[in-house]
Formats: structure tokens, C-alpha cells, sequence
């Protein structure tokens, strides 16, 4: 509309322009003129025309229409002969005015906006069109202007700039409260209604949450005159169906005058009557489309319009309350999340669980720090599965690296395996891998974990140990009860036969076929009698006497008694250092020892070979079963021989009650079961080492220290 009016006034300046030229050509005389532009019309027009003389003094005005004088209120003869300044009052412009009295001073168009004055003072905004009108010379002879009245335009013009303050208020306001950091969200929905409150000079804002599972909507907090209040009511969706519906629909419900409206809305009547609410917006929260809240807005004392910034803006306030609704969300999920992490954290390292992820193609290893702590890695991660491989027994590495590349090329396979680590500081350190093929960044990984089982494989390891003792007990315990039967009867059976052998051979010469006869019944009656002695030292288990000696010595002395019974194309030879080791240990129990070792060497060599006792000192971590054992010095005795070897699936069975590799009647099998009883009654332990050529088995006794004064003659067990 607005440029049409423009436009119009355009036209009719033109229009003028020309007429007022052509009736001025002439010449004529001004009451001619006049009359002249009366007939041409210019009465009739819509819009108010003057024409003024700066031929003049003051410039008076000659000419006015009728629309100027229902503009101004003034008639002609009040006009006609003054300034135009009459219009002017103490509202007017001076920079309007200025920009007037500068376009009449130069001779050129000018349009300009003023407030003026009518007759009767009321002011009213005046838009005013001036242009020269020239004569032959070029001299202006007159000056035209046009004017409107453009109040209606103006007013709308501040109305809409008003609306736009408030919208640029209003953004402002939401923008500072986006950026509000909140402590919790009570304080930052606090801040949110406060400032609603505020922002829209309301009495009254509050925040209602709905409850979806009990269908019901609860006043949580209410700001009264800037003020927190508790405000402990409730509606239900029961009772109030109506006033719900528009909520659940994200609509908001503005209502200007509550007087005529609380039955037909479904409204709490006694809630609004108590408190004096005339007017109450309420814009529904949600957040998914599901209803989770509203914001109230009550205007107390009487009636209220709403306007749409207001609606726009009370929006915006429940968008942020919403978002402030999923924030706490998030922040306790991520709370539960940072707490489950750190329990995670916690157990992964108590149980010594942590993660790895190896990329084939770079051959990239990235291991978690539990496992850079486990392994005490000198090498920080990424580092690659050969460098890892290096830190596994040398026995253990290739099995290692093949697994782990198979794996790779099946993702199928889960790999799954535990391989025996050496640390930084020596120590042995059983790893579980436990991993899954899959294509990670575009190339084949395996990704899993990676958890120190070494308790676990030591407890395995006990445990297996345990269930042979267990079973060593009990075949020892089947001897023992046997033995303990027949030992009785059957030394009453050896007695006369010894006996009687013994009287027939004094009967008989030397050279008589007889006595030989009568000597081996002896013999064999002798060595039946010693295998009884040793099923007694099982099936009692009694507990010699160990007093301190110098092993030295008495290892000395064993060998001379045994070298007599070794085959005479047998080496028997003795490796001992000087005297001065001192064990605890009984000399006639380390004679069986040695005995039954250096005869079963004997034997195996068939006629024709070398045996060697060895005297040393040797330590716990020397042992291959050393965290089973005291953690002390030993002094170990072993006996090597250049046999045919013993083979791998009889060295586990070789310390069993009657197993043998001979012949039947070549050995009863107990030799070396008595030698493992008598090593751990003594508190030590015993070794076996096989090789096709060589054989070494290794006692270990506890070393007794040097200031070891104690003369307690006890079984160090």
C-alpha cells in the first residue's frame, strides 16, 4: 500500500508539474492563475497541494487545495499568505526541516517525513513532496508541494519496530540462557522460569512434569513475583481429558479470560479461583513426541491477551526445558556409563584383564596398559607380534606367531591360547589370548583380550601335582596295608628257612655241591627279607633321624662301598668339591639313595659305560618347578650316566611302586620309589633329565646355612 501512495504522489506531481508550467507560460496575472488551477482539477485530488512564491518574502503560500485544508483543519484564508512553519511544533524535526530548507535554497526535489500539527493541535505525521517550478530563464518562479498523511503507516511502522526490539530481546534472552552453564537442573530450570517470568512481566510461571506411567501432571517448581514457592498440586489425565488433549498434541493451550472458560476447557476451577488467575498459557514440553511436561504462564487480577511473541518466546523457553530434561538424562547415563567404566577399570585390573588389537598387514600391536604392566614391557606399545614373541619361552614363540597369523585368515576361528611370558625382571608369566578375526579399517585384524592367568596355571599346576601325590598316597597306602598283613607271616616263613639253610651249609664243606645249593636259598631268603624292610618304610612312614653333616664326606664313603658292586667295565667316577657343605640328612637313607641310583645306571648301561656323581650348590629359580618348593638354597647331588636314556612317556611313571623297564625277576620296581620317599622326607626335590646317550637324575637337599648352630635332629619337611 505504501508504494502505491508513493507512486500516486509521483503521478500527481508530475501532472501538476506540467500544468502548473503551462498555465504559467502565459504569464498571466496570479489571480488568473489561481482561478486557472481550480478549473484544472487540482481542488479534486486526493492528496493536499500548496503552491508557495520565493519570489515573496517568507516565501508565502499562494495556493492550497481542499485536501490540504482536511489535512491541517485550516481554511484557505487562514492559509493562504503565511509560511508553511505554521504547521511545525516542538515534536517537529530540525533535520527534516534542514533538509527542506536546503532543497528550496538549491532549487531541487525533495521529499521529507515531519511531525506537524493540525488546527487543533493533534499531531499527525506528514509526508511532504517540494519541487521548483522554473521560468523561461530558469529561475524558479514557484514552489509546488505535495503532501499526505501517512499517521496509519507511521504507527504501523513503530508497532512492527517495537515487535522487532522484542524479538531481537527475546533472542537475545534465549541465546544467553542456551549458553546458561547449570549446575543442576533444578537451578537451570530455575533460570528458565525466572527469566519467562521477567521477559513477559507474568506473575506467575511454573513447571509442571508429567508423569506417563501414572498419567499425571505435577507442579515441580513455581516462580511467584521472582520468588521460588512450593506449589504441591496435581492434575490427572482422568479428570481433566479435555485439557490434556490439545497438550498431547503439542499444542498450546492461551486462554485471554478465564472468567467464561473453565468448564468448557476442563479446567481445575478451584485451583485458578484460590489464586486469582484471570488469564494462563500453558505450552506443553516435549521431547520425541511424547508429552513430558508444561510450562504455565498465570496472569493474575483479571483478563490477559496473549500475544504471539509470547507464544513464540514461551516456546522457545519449553524447547530449552526439554533439552535441559535430556541433558540430565545424558549426564546420568554418562555418570552410570563413567562408573561401569571404572568398575571395569578396577576389575580388569584386579583379575589382570586387559585388550589388544593387531593389524596383519603393518604387523601393529597395540596393547592396553594392564597388560604393558603385567609384561613389563621395556618397549611402550604399538610395537609388533614378533617383538611380543620375543618375550614368550623360545620354545613357545614360533606356536605363538603361527597361531595368531592363522587366526587372522579365518575369521571364523576364535584364537584361543596361553603361552608362558618372560618379563623384564625374570619372572614367568602365563598369558590367556583371547581374540576374534575382523576387518578393522579396511585390513584384517584380530582384536581381543589378553589376561594374566599365571595364579591360575600354577593353581592348574598344584593341583595336578596334588592329585599325584593323592594317587601315590593311595597306591602307598594299598602297599602299606599289604605290607602291614603279610609282613608278619611272612617273616615267620623267612625265619626257619634262613635258619635252616644256615644249619644245613655249616653241615657242609667248602666245595660241596650242596653248600653252593644252600647258599643261594640263603641269598634269596635275604633279599626277600630286605624287600620287606623297604614295602616298611612305606607303609609306616616313620620319620628318620636327620642330624647336620658334611654331605662331602659322606658321599666319599658311600662310593667306596659302592664302587665294589659296579661292573667292572663301568666308570664309576666322583665330581665333589672340597669339604665344608653341610646338610641335614640321614647317611644310611642317602646310602639307599645313592645305591639304587648308581645300580639302575649300572644296569642300564649293559656291561660297558660311565657314571658320574656330582656334588653343587643351586638355587630355587634352577629348579623347573621351582615355585613349588622352599624358596632356598639346595645342595644337589646327582648322578649322570651315558646310557641308552629314558624315554619320555616312562619318565613320568619311573617314581610309581613297581614300575620297571627290566625283565621279570631283574627288579621288584621300588627302587626309585623309595629314593622320591626319602628325597621328600628330607624337605627336597628330585629331578629326572633324558636324553638318547645321557641321563641325569638331580637331588636337591636344603642347604643348611653356616650359622645354622642348631643340633635338632628332625625331618625337614
Amino acid at each position: 500500500m505504501e508504494s502505491l501512495l508513493t507512486l500516486a504522489t509521483a503521478t500527481v506531481l508530475v501532472v501538476a508539474c506540467i500544468a502548473v508550467a503551462f498555465l504559467l507560460v502565459r504569464r498571466a496575472p496570479d489571480s488568473h492563475v489561481l482561478s486557472r488551477l481550480e478549473t484544472a482539477g487540482f481542488d479534486t485530488l486526493p492528496v493536499g497541494v500548496l503552491i508557495t512564491d520565493p519570489n515573496q518574502p517568507d516565501n508565502p503560500v499562494v495556493y492550497c487545495n481542499g485536501a490540504f485544508q482536511d489535512i491541517t483543519g485550516y481554511s484557505r484564508r487562514e492559509i493562504v499568505g503565511q509560511n508553511c512553519r505554521f504547521l511545525q511544533g516542538k515534536d517537529t524535526a530540525q533535520q527534516g526541516l534542514t533538509l527542506m530548507r536546503s532543497a528550496i535554497n538549491e532549487s531541487r526535489v525533495c521529499t521529507v517525513t515531519l511531525r506537524n500539527y493540525r488546527k487543533d493541535q493533534s499531531m499527525f505525521w506528514n509526508e511532504v513532496t517540494i519541487s521548483p517550478i522554473f521560468d523561461n530563464q530558469g529561475k524558479p518562479m514557484f514552489y509546488l508541494g505535495i503532501q499526505q498523511d501517512v499517521t496509519h503507516r507511521q504507527e504501523d511502522r513503530a508497532d512492527l519496530l517495537e515487535q522487532n526490539q522484542r524479538l531481537v530481546m527475546n533472542q537475545g534472552t534465549l541465546l544467553e540462557l542456551a549458553r546458561y552453564d547449570a549446575v543442576n537442573l533444578e537451578s537451570t530450570l530455575q533460570k528458565y522460569l525466572t527469566v519467562a517470568a521477567v521477559q513477559l512481566a507474568m506473575p506467575r510461571v511454573g513447571l509442571w512434569q508429567f508423569d506417563a506411567a501414572r498419567e499425571k501432571l505435577t507442579c515441580s517448581l513455581m516462580i511467584r513475583h521472582g520468588e521460588l514457592i512450593a506449589e504441591n498440586h496435581a492434575m490427572s489425565l482422568a479428570s481433566h481429558p479435555l485439557y490434556f488433549h490439545p497438550l498431547k498434541n503439542n499444542q498450546i493451550i492461551a486462554i485471554s479470560d478465564l472468567s467464561d472458560s473453565l468448564s468448557r476447557l476442563d479446567l481445575d476451577a478451584d485451583y485458578i479461583i484460590e489464586r486469582n488467575i484471570g488469564a494462563a498459557m500453558h505450552v506443553p514440553i516435549n521431547i520425541n513426541g511424547e508429552l513430558v511436561g508444561v510450562l504455565s504462564h498465570e496472569f493474575t487480577g483479571g483478563p490477559h491477551n496473549w500475544e504471539r511473541d509470547d507464544r513464540e518466546f514461551s516456546r522457545y523457553i519449553a524447547d530449552l526445558c526439554a533439552v535441559a530434561f535430556i541433558a540430565e538424562e545424558n549426564q546420568t547415563a554418562t555418570r552410570k556409563l563413567q562408573e561401569t567404566e571404572q568398575l571395569l577399570a578396577e576389575a580388569r585390573k584386579i583379575g589382570q584383564l586387559g585388550s589388544f588389537i593387531w593389524y596383519h598387514e603393518n604387523d601393529q600391536l597395540v596393547l592396553s596398559n594392564e597388560i604393558v604392566d603385567v609384561l613389563k614391557l621395556s618397549k611402550a606399545p604399538p610395537i609388533s607380534l614378533v617383538q611380543l614373541a620375543e618375550t614368550i619361552r623360545p620354545d613357545h614363540q614360533a606356536a605363538f606367531i603361527d597361531e595368531a597369523r592363522h587366526a587372522t585368515r579365518d575369521p571364523e576361528q576364535r584364537w584361543h591360547g596361553v603361552y608362558p611370558f618372560s618379563t623384564a625382571n625374570s619372572e614367568t608369566r602365563y598369558c590367556e589370548f583371547v581374540a576374534q578375526a575382523m576387518i578393522l579399517e579396511g585390513q584384517p585384524t584380530l582384536r581381543g583380550t589378553i589376561q594374566d592367568v599365571t595364579s591360575r596355571i600354577m593353581a592348574e599346576k598344584e593341583n595336578e601335582s596334588l592329585q599325584q601325590r593323592l594317587l601315590q598316597a593311595e597306591k602307598l597306602e594299598t602297599i602299606g596295608t599289604l605290607a602291614r598283613g603279610v609282613a608278619h607271616d611272612f617273616n615267620n616263613l623267612l625265619t626257619p628257612l634262613i635258619g635252616y639253610a644256615e644249619l644245613l651249609a655249616a653241615d657242609y664243606s667248602e666245595g660241596d655241591r650242596q653248600l653252593n645249593y644252600t647258599t643261594e636259598i640263603i641269598q634269596s631268603g635275604l633279599r626277600a627279607k630286605h624287600l620287606i624292610e623297604q614295602l616298611l618304610i612305606f607303609s609306616l612312614h616313620q620319620q628318620s633321624d636327620h642330624p647336620k653333616i658334611e654331605i662331602q664326606t659322606v658321599l666319599e664313603e658311600i662310593l667306596q662301598s659302592i664302587r665294589s658292586r659296579v661292573t667292572a667295565h663301568i666308570q664309576l667316577e666322583a665330581n665333589l668339591p672340597d669339604p665344608g657343605q653341610e646338610v641335614r640328612a640321614n647317611s644310611g637313607q642317602l646310602r639307599q639313595i645313592l645305591m639304587n641310583l648308581c645300580l639302575n645306571a649300572n644296569s642300564a648301561m649293559k656291561g660297558e659305560g660311565t657314571i658320574v656323581v656330582k656334588l653343587f650348590t643351586a638355587k630355587a629359580a634352577d629348579l623347573e618347578e621351582s615355585s613349588k618348593v622352599d624358596q632356598r638354597a639346595f645342595v644337589a647331588i646327582q648322578v649322570e650316566d651315558s646310557g641308552p636314556g629314558i624315554s619320555d612317556s616312562y619318565i613320568k611313571h619311573i617314581f610309581e611302586p613297581f614300575f620297571t623297564t627290566r625283565e621279570i625277576g631283574e627288579g621288584s620296581g621300588l627302587g626309585l620309589s623309595v629314593v622320591h620317599g626319602i628325597v621328600k622326607q628330607h624337605g627336597g626335590e628330585i629331578e629326572v633329565k633324558s636324553v638318547p646317550g645321557h641321563t641325569a637324575i638331580t637331588i636337591y637337599l636344603p642347604y643348611l646355612p653356616e650359622n645354622d648352630d642348631s643340633n635338632t635332629n628332625q625331618a625337614c619337611v
